[in-house]
């Protein structure tokens, strides 16, 4: 239960949460052009309370995706000069790899970042509405300078241990702009905007106390290492564009008297057991597959989307803001969801099977 939901859920809503706001709301990601037209709605989905997750990751992610390699550095044309793919891969390095956070603080990392920089540019371009922050109108300047130093404010910010790292990288990034007014002017105003941001969110995920229950159908400890719940207080983090965390908490599990528990017991038993599964090795190699830290995973994939697409800097900081912001607001819900049910993880269940 700690991690099987937030995956999927994520992959199937990333790119369709900042499209759900009210469009009257200016605090929003839309264009000053006439968004595309109404999509659907979200109704009672209890029915695919297993599959909505493994459909969601498999639909949002096999058209983006590259095969899983180590995360680490930024590789060469990972950013292709775009400042916004470059510090997606310098954030992806300080918060994943050399931070090791979890998946959802990274998470909301990430997104902090991504929403400072589209902030920042945002500001400077004036294509698309401020979503979070508007920095003072200082011009002329410089897209780049902004989104480096707004990248830059909210990763020392988070992770001050590593600001002599990132204090070369930001030294790095600004060289290839030439001094002056645009540069001093950019730079201040993503550092205003980083600032600014953090008053709204901090980037805390609160402690919270938790006891495990016990008996059929209720969330416990599970093997190997039977550990505490994961960051409970991840379900209190406000979301960035959401109304509340509950706001589409999904329908109940099926009862364990149902048949439809049942027939989704005796499937996930015969496709996850270790050996002499149903799996096909396409299957097992999917499952491995993400096995990767997701973030990571996600924002490799994003810097191919973003590159190979063409995507300039302001396009750029759109798209991983939305993405980003979609992501955390889907995984913040999930948690919401996970902690209201509290119910079992397959592994449980099955072990368990002759007590429900």
């Amino acid at each position: 239960m700690r991690g099987d939901m937030s995956k999927g859920i994520t992959g199937l809503t990333a790119m369709a949460v900042a499209w759900v706001r009210d469009p009257e709301d200016p605090t929003s990601f839309r264009s000053r052009f006439p968004p595309p037209g109404p999509g659907g709605s979200m109704s009672d989905i209890r029915h695919v309370w297993i599959r909505l997750p493994i459909l969601g990751c498999y639909v949002f992610l096999i058209g983006l995706m590259p095969l899983a390699q180590a995360a680490g550095q930024a590789e060469p044309g990972e950013h292709d000069g775009n400042v916004v793919t470059e510090w997606n891969a310098i954030a992806q390095n300080a918060i994943v790899t050399v931070g090791a956070q979890p998946i959802q603080r990274s998470q909301l990392w990430m997104t902090l970042v991504h929403v400072a920089i589209y902030d920042a540019v945002t500001s400077i371009n004036g294509q698309y509405e401020q979503f979070k922050v508007t920095p003072a109108h200082l011009r002329p300047a410089s897209r780049d300078a902004a989104a480096i130093a707004a990248a830059h404010g909210i990763l020392v910010s988070l992770l001050p241990s590593q600001q002599a790292s990132l204090d070369a990288a930001r030294e790095n990034s600004l060289s290839a702009i030439r001094d002056g007014a645009r540069k001093n002017n950019g730079i201040a105003i993503g550092e205003e905007v980083a600032s600014r941001l953090l008053e709204i969110h901090d980037g805390v995920i609160p402690t919270v106390t938790y006891i495990a229950g016990v008996g059929p159908g209720v969330w416990q400890p599970t093997p190997p290492a039977f550990a505490n719940a994961l960051l409970l207080g991840f379900a209190q983090v406000t979301p960035f564009a959401l109304a509340s965390a509950s706001q589409f908490r999904p329908g109940p599990p099926p009862a364990l008297s149902s048949s439809m528990w049942t027939r989704d017991y005796n499937e996930v038993k015969s496709f996850g057991v270790a050996t002499g599964s149903l799996r096909t090795p396409e299957q097992t190699e999917t499952g491995r597959f993400y096995t990767e830290h997701a973030v990571a995973q996600y924002s490799r994939a994003f810097r191919r989307y973003a590159i190979e697409n063409g995507l300039d800097v302001q396009k750029t900081a759109r798209f991983f803001a939305m993405a980003n912001t979609a992501i955390l607001d889907s995984q913040i819900a999930c948690w919401d969801a996970k902690f209201h049910y509290n119910f079992w993880r397959p592994v449980t269940a099955i072990r368990a099977g002759d007590t429900d």
